[in-house]
């Protein structure tokens, strides 16, 4: 990945059908934010936590505004149900 505005990536995405699909795709805007991701056993389970850390109250309101939790909500329904598919 090349983060920045303009910037290249590429990312594979596994399918249900065991094929890949190829994806290439251009940074618009990249805004700094240092985010954590977190993932531990927990029983037959796992616990996730992801951690957005703003560099003040102004930032934290831009990303509230800007979609990111419901888009983390996706991500996390997309992570669970390819678990489940696995399984």
């Amino acid at each position: 990945m090349d983060v920045r505005p303009g910037g290249i990536f590429s990312i594979d995405i596994a399918m249900e059908d065991g094929h890949e699909s190829p994806n290439l795709g251009c940074f618009l805007d990249v805004i700094p934010i240092t985010a954590i991701a977190t993932m531990e056993p927990v029983g037959t389970g796992a616990r996730y936590v992801f951690t957005a850390r703003h560099r003040n109250a102004a930032g934290l309101r831009t990303n509230n505004a800007s979609g990111f939790y419901q888009g983390t909500e996706i991500d996390v329904d997309q992570v669970v149900a390819r678990v489940q598919w696995m399984k």
